[in-house]
């Protein structure tokens, strides 16, 4: 019973108008209101048990966006389909879902499903886990987690932080971009990831070469924005002596914000 008014507070929560001043993963819509399109006729589905690739059209022809696993059901999930495949799909749709059980979802070099640090995530029959999924591209994209905890004090999803060490440069993954703390032990170019909502990074210079971190340059090349002076698109950013330190955060599309002690501007 107590779980039942907690899924259904949670719920409401989500249906609620003024409640969906949301984190950062819910996203913006054009020509329409997020607050409207989660309220307007929405009902909870339930994936089936044991199903590995749920379909999230509920067998029509567009995403559903509200649905939960729980009861007895503990599959991996793969992915998350139409009923065949991805066809149905368009960038920018999403759904919400709510975990209230054992199930593990597949985030570890999933071409289907990206998230959490490309490590798979296990729900839990104590812990009401609620994530944000988004379309891009060709996988639907985890935007973000939150919960409803029987024990407050429980973190209900641990981010995997990667630690890199590097002497002569590397690119950067899409999921180091997600918390990794990075340490130059050589001179070298190191790569950005494509910015994205919710980016984080660190870059500790544990050398006296040169240690640069380059925006990535495909489709739109990224630009930095340094100690709050917007640079050149396309400009890296160097240190060049010991100690030196760089925390990069999204600030928004095509933009990075990085905050340094001891980095400069390089062409």
């Amino acid at each position: 019973m107590k779980k039942f008014i907690l899924i259904l507070t949670l719920i409401l929560f989500l249906l609620a108008p003024n409640a969906l001043a949301f984190p950062p993963w819910v996203p913006s819509t054009s020509g329409a209101d997020t607050n409207t399109q989660l309220t307007e006729g929405v009902t909870l589905q339930t994936f089936g048990d044991e199903d590995a690739t749920p379909d999230v059209t509920n067998g029509t022809t567009s995403v559903h966006t509200l649905w939960q696993v729980h009861g007895s059901s503990s599959p991996t999930i793969t992915d998350f389909d139409d009923g065949n495949d991805h066809s149905e799909f368009s960038d920018g749709d999403w759904f919400i879902l709510i975990v209230n059980f054992t199930p593990v979802i597949d985030f570890s070099d999933n071409a289907n499903i990206e998230g959490n640090s490309n490590t798979d995530f296990t729900g839990s029959a104590s812990q009401i886990i609620v994530i944000k999924f988004m379309y891009e591209g060709t996988q639907w994209k985890a935007q973000g987690f939150d919960s409803g905890l029987s024990d407050p004090t429980t973190q209900a999803v641990k981010v995997a932080r990667e630690t890199v060490t590097d002497a002569d440069g590397f690119t950067m993954t899409a999921a180091q971009g997600f918390g990794a703390t990075i340490y130059a032990t050589g001179a070298g170019v190191i790569v950005m990831p494509a910015v994205a909502d919710g980016m984080e990074f660190s870059l500790e210079c544990h050398t006296a070469g040169n240690a640069d971190l380059n925006p990535d340059a495909t489709g739109t090349e990224d630009t930095i924005i340094l100690d709050g002076t917007s640079l050149a698109q396309g400009d890296a950013i160097r240190c060049s002596g010991l100690g030196g330190l760089a925390v990069c955060t999204y600030y928004a599309a095509d933009t990075w914000s990085c905050i340094t002690d001891g980095f400069t501007d390089v062409n």
